[in-house]
């Protein structure tokens, strides 16, 4: 998401489900290095369990205090497809 809360494609990642899971959580997880560890928010659609106990333990692994876990509903499921997932975390920027 942009600073205007536009959504954007970002990087694109291939091959089987769950290295690109595990490189998608490593990239996002890397690329704001300065998220506010206080609380992380993963979403996942109909996905493999052990691939999001994998991911959940990267995420707590990388120091975040309270994570919160959300089985994704319908609609995403209708919209974007099995095997959706996001991760959302507050980025410190300084003071406002």
């Amino acid at each position: 998401m942009d600073d205007n809360g536009k959504l954007l494609p970002g990087k694109k990642f291939r091959g089987d489900f769950a290295k690109a899971v595990k490189a998608y959580t490593d990239y996002r997880l890397e690329a704001v290095a300065n998220a506010d560890k206080t609380r992380v928010v993963m979403g996942n659609s109909d996905t493999d369990p052990k691939i999001v106990e994998q991911m959940l333990a990267d995420i707590k692994a990388a120091g975040f205090k309270d994570i919160i876990h959300l089985q994704l509903g319908p609609t995403i499921t209708t919209h974007c497809g099995r095997n959706t997932i996001g991760l959302a975390f507050k980025e410190n920027r300084g003071s406002l």
